[in-house]
């Protein structure tokens, strides 16, 4: 993939937390976020040349 922000080819990356090793992404509004009906773990690239990151939610359907 490309970087929208300069073009040059984003590379594959771990994100990680000191806090409890696992990064997600949650539903918000009532419920328990820590539910995992509601939740979905994140891919992350970033761009060697600018430093651009995205984050992908790999189950984006959990969020209907």
């Amino acid at each position: 993939m490309k970087c929208i922000k300069c073009g040059e080819t984003m590379k594959s990356a771990d994100l990680q937390s000191a806090i409890s090793g696992t990064i997600f992404v949650a539903k918000k509004g009532g419920g328990d976020i820590l539910d995992p009906t509601r939740q979905s773990t994140i891919d992350c690239f970033v761009c060697p040349l600018c430093g651009y990151i995205e984050l992908y939610a790999r189950n984006p359907k959990k969020f209907r």
